[in-house]
């Protein structure tokens, strides 16, 4: 969690890149919304376990976002829903095992998806369906068959 009142300083408001690795930090910030103005958000190398669906709703400017070598397991289907700019999503390096339907639905502008060493091994047919500009999508080093 970031401190409560690092959100506090309006100068810190403004911030557009914010980096928060090995932070050990458990779950998504709550206070994360206070940052509308991020185009990068990085978590990477904390110990995160589950995306929920309201996680980052409030954060439309967001270009890339880092969750990789977190603990993460659990994808709520639309986390990323309103991330309509969002370009590169980083989940490599955690422990997911399933990606639904709808678990990247909204992401209209994703190009990079990175979910490299996992344990999926199983893949909704309808996962990518929305993500029209993917370019790039590593699956390396999981369970599928």
């Amino acid at each position: 969690m970031l401190p409560s009142n690092f959100t506090e300083e309006p100068r810190l408001l403004s911030v557009q890149y914010l980096y928060a690795k090995n932070c050990l930090i458990q779950s998504i910030p709550t206070n994360i919304c206070k940052y509308h103005n991020l185009v990068t958000l990085d978590l990477s190398n904390n110990q995160i376990q589950i995306v929920q669906k309201a996680n980052f709703n409030c954060l439309n400017n967001l270009i890339t976002l880092q969750l990789s070598s977190n603990n993460l397991f659990s994808i709520e289907d639309y986390s990323f829903s309103n991330l309509t700019a969002l370009q590169t999503l980083d989940l490599s390096n955690n422990k997911l095992l399933q990606l639904s339907e709808k678990v990247f639905d909204g992401l209209k502008s994703l190009k990079t998806l990175d979910l490299l060493n996992n344990k999926i091994n199983l893949i909704d047919r309808n996962s990518f369906v929305g993500s029209v500009y993917l370019t790039s999508l590593s699956l390396s080093n999981n369970a599928l068959n």
